[in-house]
């Protein structure tokens, strides 16, 4: 929502910039700098690596899109996984069996020791417990996720809010309309 295209041309905020094209800009020293993401997952697996971790851990691509917005998921010597940010402050503690970065929804998947599924923000809190097998995203706009617990499905709103309570065989729709704090959303 924040890129726009008028008359054949691409208009984009600085901050979207930033992370499409990983630069570094210097406006005291009026510079720009381009980096490449395998440049950056390198530099910061070493910065990690200096505060006494193994390392950036799971380097998987989405992953690395983290560090972008100044995240790392690094592991433990417990093997659990946990969120620092890039001034070494810990974001959400080493109590995960996995995370995964989402950069469509700006969260991380959180899996526990007993294989539930659930959402972290950016600033730690909890967006969804950790009590379903699965979760996807239905609505990013509207902060809504297709949840299963114990082969039933439902449909969870970001703040841990139940719109439709998992005892359904199957979800599925082509357009929705539901009503949300008293407007309706299609």
């Amino acid at each position: 929502n924040e890129i726009k295209e008028v008359n054949g041309k691409i208009y984009a905020p600085i901050e979207a910039i930033k992370v499409a094209f990983n630069l570094q800009i210097d406006e005291k020293e009026k510079t720009l700098t381009v980096f490449t993401l395998d440049y950056l997952v390198t530099w910061y697996d070493a910065k990690v690596k200096e505060w006494g971790y193994t390392g950036i851990t799971d380097l998987s691509f989405e992953n690395q899109k983290a560090i972008l917005y100044n995240y790392f998921i690094v592991k433990k010597e417990n093997g659990l996984y946990k969120i620092m940010d890039n001034t070494k402050k810990e974001i959400v503690s080493d109590k995960y069996k996995t995370i995964e970065f989402s950069e469509n929804t700006k969260e991380f998947f959180v899996t526990n020791n007993l294989d539930q599924v659930g959402i972290i923000n950016l600033d730690g809190t909890t967006s969804i417990e950790p009590i379903y097998n699965s979760i996807s995203v239905l609505n990013k706009e509207e902060n809504l996720y297709i949840v299963q617990k114990d082969n039933k499905y439902g449909i969870v709103k970001s703040g841990n809010i139940t719109i439709i309570n998992p005892e359904y065989d199957s979800i599925g729709c082509n357009k929705i309309s539901i009503e949300l704090d008293g407007v309706k959303k299609t």
